[in-house]
């Protein structure tokens, strides 16, 4: 059988998000054809190719419009996390159609970007790097204290992927560790070394909250003006899931009026409300960008990922990163309104 597979990247989007490594995967399982320069990607497409490559660096939309009439097609690889980019993905799942999604390959980077954003509040790096990069000088106070991860107590909200991969190198500081996920069984958040408890009670006990849900229709507003106001004084809440979790107008407040710490990659945000200067000039607030966890490593692991699962749904054996509709359901599946 011959395999076409459909890349609708650019040819300078290829340059950054399709590594040679994964051309020449893609390669080995059939013909692989690309979108040209100048071309609209969904409009000069074959319509016989029988798998298409879509995420990162590619059209933010794959339309119902598209990939419904598309008689061949057998596979969708997900350069990202999400399927939110493809319109009515669950229903292309229902007709048969393989939604292959590299969560996996961006989850060991987002985990060490979230360690990063500990770190850097907890020994206070940004404050004394900017401070030293301002004035050359080192201010050494030996009354000041910083404050270990070790003996902590740490939450985390949302345990799929990056959450676990989170609490695998999180383990290594040796904090207690509290976990909220309705959707993930006792036996795996005991082999975590973690202790499921309500999302109540890790607003209220944890010294440091980590939040790593899906943005969905049912998570969107979830950690609202309630729950923010069980998390204790001086608390630090570390963000690499969807801004839209929160009650964003209640969270900047509490950062504004000094009572918790926040450190986020905002994406995406209101920027009415964090980018008035009272507010992103403040210590404990710090915030970095969206692609702060994209790595050369992320992205040449999400590719290989895909091309391996196509290969093996073209060789008539079982994907490991096929999605189902309840993944869906209980992951992101809202598309952000900035990248």
């Amino acid at each position: 059988m011959s395999v076409r597979i459909y890349v609708p990247h650019s040819p300078a989007a290829r340059t950054t998000f399709i590594l040679p490594s994964v051309q020449q995967s893609l390669k080995r399982i059939g013909e692989v054809i690309y979108a040209k320069e100048g071309e609209t990607p969904w409009e000069t497409m074959p319509t016989d190719v029988d798998a298409i490559v879509v995420g990162w660096g590619g059209p933010a939309k794959l339309p119902k419009s598209v990939w419904s009439k598309l008689p061949k097609l057998k596979a969708i690889g997900v350069l990202g996390g999400s399927p939110a980019g493809i319109e009515d993905s669950i229903e292309a799942v229902e007709r048969g159609i393989s939604i292959i999604s590299a969560s996996h390959a961006i989850a060991e980077a987002v985990a060490e970007e979230t360690i990063g954003l500990i770190l850097a509040v907890r020994y206070e790096l940004v404050d004394n790097a900017c401070a030293f990069r301002a004035t050359g000088k080192l201010v050494v106070d030996g009354n000041h204290r910083n404050r270990s991860i070790a003996g902590s107590t740490v939450g985390v909200i949302g345990f799929g992927h990056t959450g676990r991969q989170m609490v695998k190198r999180l383990r290594a500081f040796e904090p207690k560790i509290l976990i909220h996920d309705p959707f993930v069984s006792d036996e795996v958040i005991q082999q975590s070394g973690g202790h499921r408890v309500s999302l109540e009670d890790l607003m209220r006990q944890s010294d440091i909250i980590s939040v790593h849900a899906g943005w969905t229709l049912q998570s969107e507003g979830m950690i609202n003006a309630a729950l923010l106001n069980l998390i204790r004084p001086g608390t630090l809440v570390v963000s690499t899931a969807r801004m839209p979790l929160f009650d964003e107008k209640v969270l900047a407040t509490m950062v504004r009026d000094g009572k918790i710490t926040f450190a986020s990659d905002f994406v995406p945000f209101d920027e009415t409300i964090w980018s008035s200067a009272d507010l992103h000039m403040r210590q404990n607030l710090v915030g970095v960008p969206g692609h702060t966890s994209i790595t050369e490593r992320t992205i040449e692991q999400m590719g290989l990922l895909v091309a391996h699962d196509l290969e093996a749904i073209f060789t008539g054996q079982t994907p490991k990163h096929r999605i189902t509709v309840e993944w869906i359901r209980h992951t992101t599946t809202r598309i952000p309104a900035k990248h």
